[in-house]
């Protein structure tokens, strides 16, 4: 039996072939990590979502591949930590998505709840800043998430932050929950 012979350009077409098929690829796993350079952006092709849980204040990122969700991960922050110790369990979560972002895309669609993650940085520093008596603690926080449970935006929740760090540097002593405005503060 005859087999045929290997010839050079036989040679040279399949790796040809195979130079093509891992050029294609190679494009198409840029373009899918990359984000087509913002064309795709903010779609689950390749994005992230970080969302804001409106009953108690924990924290939600999910990473998205290919419109799979490879990450899902929840973290409590110290309002969700106090929320829990001092007032209980909180009910079902209710997320609000606050951030999306791709690669090559330095900016977010804007959502109601988009400067949340700000926010609970924020009353999370003041918490932990001692400028706040145990009790004060509380009330801070159960004004803080009525308000942003209460309202279909975070403006409000924003404001009440602001004053509460005003009136807490201003005091010469932590501030106690008489002194911590609830949701009639403006």
């Amino acid at each position: 039996m005859d087999t045929p012979e290997r010839t050079p350009t036989r040679l040279l077409t399949r790796r040809r072939l195979g130079c093509v098929f891992l050029s294609v690829l190679a494009a198409v796993g840029i373009c899918v990590f990359t984000g087509m350079g913002g064309l795709l952006a903010w779609s689950p092709v390749n994005c992230w979502h970080e969302s804001v849980d409106l009953t108690c204040g924990r924290t939600r990122y999910e990473r998205y591949v290919l419109w799979i969700r490879w990450v899902d991960r929840i973290e409590e922050t110290p309002v969700s930590l106090l929320y829990r110790a001092q007032i209980g369990i909180p009910g079902p979560p209710v997320w609000r998505r606050a951030l999306t972002l791709s690669p090559g895309v330095r900016n977010s669609p804007h959502y109601l709840h988009h400067s949340g993650l700000h926010d609970l940085r924020r009353l999370s520093d003041l918490l932990q800043s001692g400028r706040l008596n145990a009790a004060a603690q509380v009330r801070a926080t159960r004004s803080y998430l009525a308000i942003v449970q209460l309202d279909d935006d975070d403006h409000r929740s924003g404001r009440l932050i602001d004053r509460l760090e005003e009136l807490a540097w201003a005091a010469p002593a932590p501030l106690t929950a008489a002194q911590i405005p609830g949701l009639d503060f403006d």
